[in-house]
Protein backbone atom coordinates (compact mmCIF):
# COMPACT_ATOMS: atom_id res chain seq x y z
CA UNK A 1 0.00 0.00 0.00
CA UNK A 2 1.21 3.36 -0.70
CA UNK A 3 2.49 6.14 1.81
CA UNK A 4 1.44 8.77 0.09
CA UNK A 5 -2.43 8.55 -0.29
CA UNK A 6 -3.62 10.93 -3.07
CA UNK A 7 -7.56 9.36 -3.00
CA UNK A 8 -8.86 12.30 -1.20
CA UNK A 9 -7.83 14.33 -4.51
CA UNK A 10 -9.49 11.83 -6.84
CA UNK A 11 -6.99 9.43 -7.69
CA UNK A 12 -7.02 5.95 -7.27
CA UNK A 13 -4.69 4.10 -4.67
CA UNK A 14 -2.86 2.56 -7.95
CA UNK A 15 -2.50 6.46 -9.10
CA UNK A 16 -1.59 7.12 -5.86
CA UNK A 17 1.73 4.58 -5.85
CA UNK A 18 2.65 5.39 -9.43
CA UNK A 19 2.97 9.03 -8.31
CA UNK A 20 4.86 8.42 -5.19
CA UNK A 21 7.15 6.34 -7.16
CA UNK A 22 7.27 9.56 -9.99
CA UNK A 23 8.57 11.35 -7.15
CA UNK A 24 11.20 9.46 -5.39
CA UNK A 25 12.60 7.56 -8.55
CA UNK A 26 11.99 10.28 -11.34
CA UNK A 27 11.05 9.84 -14.95
CA UNK A 28 11.53 6.56 -16.15
CA UNK A 29 9.86 3.94 -18.54
CA UNK A 30 5.74 2.62 -18.23
CA UNK A 31 7.63 -0.99 -17.21
CA UNK A 32 10.21 0.79 -14.75
CA UNK A 33 7.67 2.66 -13.50
CA UNK A 34 5.10 -0.53 -12.69
CA UNK A 35 7.72 -2.67 -11.66
CA UNK A 36 8.95 -0.07 -9.12
CA UNK A 37 5.85 -0.16 -7.74
CA UNK A 38 5.24 -3.31 -7.40
CA UNK A 39 2.70 -3.48 -10.75
CA UNK A 40 4.41 -4.66 -13.46
CA UNK A 41 3.25 -8.14 -14.70
CA UNK A 42 4.65 -10.95 -17.27
CA UNK A 43 3.28 -10.06 -20.94
CA UNK A 44 2.20 -6.86 -20.55
CA UNK A 45 3.26 -4.97 -23.75
CA UNK A 46 1.91 -1.74 -25.12
CA UNK A 47 0.54 -2.62 -28.41
CA UNK A 48 0.35 0.31 -31.47
CA UNK A 49 -2.78 -0.84 -34.09
CA UNK A 50 -3.06 0.44 -36.79
CA UNK A 51 -6.33 0.33 -38.85
CA UNK A 52 -5.90 0.71 -42.89
CA UNK A 53 -7.32 0.33 -45.98
CA UNK A 54 -5.96 -1.10 -48.71
CA UNK A 55 -6.14 0.79 -51.96
CA UNK A 56 -4.78 0.20 -55.40
CA UNK A 57 -4.46 -3.21 -54.98
CA UNK A 58 -1.97 -2.94 -52.39
CA UNK A 59 -0.39 -6.28 -50.25
CA UNK A 60 -0.74 -5.96 -46.73
CA UNK A 61 2.47 -7.15 -46.75
CA UNK A 62 4.09 -4.47 -48.42
CA UNK A 63 2.15 -2.01 -46.35
CA UNK A 64 2.90 -3.48 -43.16
CA UNK A 65 6.60 -3.72 -44.50
CA UNK A 66 6.20 0.44 -45.53
CA UNK A 67 4.90 1.11 -41.94
CA UNK A 68 7.72 -0.18 -40.51
CA UNK A 69 10.84 1.27 -42.62
CA UNK A 70 8.97 4.75 -42.18
CA UNK A 71 8.91 4.13 -38.34
CA UNK A 72 12.78 2.80 -38.52
CA UNK A 73 13.99 6.09 -40.56
CA UNK A 74 11.62 8.90 -38.91
CA UNK A 75 11.54 8.04 -35.67
CA UNK A 76 14.55 5.49 -34.57
CA UNK A 77 14.10 5.86 -30.49
CA UNK A 78 10.67 4.16 -31.31
CA UNK A 79 12.08 1.06 -33.54
CA UNK A 80 14.68 0.40 -31.08
CA UNK A 81 11.75 0.11 -28.83
CA UNK A 82 10.12 -1.89 -31.10
CA UNK A 83 12.86 -4.25 -31.74
CA UNK A 84 13.62 -5.02 -27.85
CA UNK A 85 9.97 -5.95 -27.61
CA UNK A 86 8.62 -3.08 -25.58
CA UNK A 87 5.87 -2.54 -27.76
CA UNK A 88 4.30 -4.50 -30.48
CA UNK A 89 2.59 -3.22 -33.77
CA UNK A 90 -0.99 -5.03 -34.85
CA UNK A 91 -2.49 -4.01 -38.54
CA UNK A 92 -6.09 -4.70 -39.46
CA UNK A 93 -6.86 -4.25 -42.61
CA UNK A 94 -10.95 -3.24 -43.95
CA UNK A 95 -12.72 -3.15 -47.09
CA UNK A 96 -12.39 0.47 -49.00
CA UNK A 97 -14.78 2.81 -47.72
CA UNK A 98 -15.43 1.52 -44.37
CA UNK A 99 -12.94 3.71 -42.52
CA UNK A 100 -13.05 7.21 -43.99
CA UNK A 101 -15.02 9.06 -46.65
CA UNK A 102 -13.05 10.51 -48.94
CA UNK A 103 -9.99 12.22 -46.70
CA UNK A 104 -12.41 12.38 -43.37
CA UNK A 105 -12.23 9.88 -41.24
CA UNK A 106 -15.53 8.24 -40.29
CA UNK A 107 -15.06 6.83 -36.54
CA UNK A 108 -12.20 7.38 -34.48
CA UNK A 109 -11.98 3.84 -31.98
CA UNK A 110 -10.25 4.44 -28.78
CA UNK A 111 -9.73 1.23 -27.16
CA UNK A 112 -7.61 1.83 -24.32
CA UNK A 113 -8.38 -0.36 -20.80
CA UNK A 114 -7.51 1.54 -17.37
CA UNK A 115 -5.63 -1.89 -16.54
CA UNK A 116 -3.24 0.18 -13.89
CA UNK A 117 -6.59 0.00 -11.83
Amino acid sequence: MSRLDLTPFGFTPTESLIYEVLLTEGPGTGYGIARSAGLARAGNRDLIEFRLELQNGASPDAVIQAIKDRVARRIPDSWRNYQLGLFEFDFRFSEPGTLRTARKLRRLVDERTRSWE
